[in-house]
């Protein structure tokens, strides 16, 4: 297994609680990127009109491939 997700599912949207993966596994592009055009595929195939990426930290080396997709709010 490469990646692993837990999240809350509710009537029109997914909140993604934690995503689990090795870092240092060889992959073309990085396995949270890889994971979550994964989560929004599946998403929008189920009909999910939202989808909450969970928390962001912005030094977290780990947590950088989420800036990659728009629509990302801070506080």
């Amino acid at each position: 297994m490469l990646a692993l997700a837990t999240m809350d599912v509710h009537e029109d949207s997914i909140n993604l609680g934690q995503l689990f993966y090795n870092p240092h596994q060889k992959q073309s592009r990085s396995l949270g990127t890889y994971a979550w055009l994964k989560i929004i595929d599946c998403a929008e195939k189920a009909g999910f009109k939202y989808l909450y990426p969970g928390s962001w930290a912005d030094k977290s080396k780990t947590l950088d491939y989420k800036k990659r997709f728009p629509g990302l709010e801070t506080i």
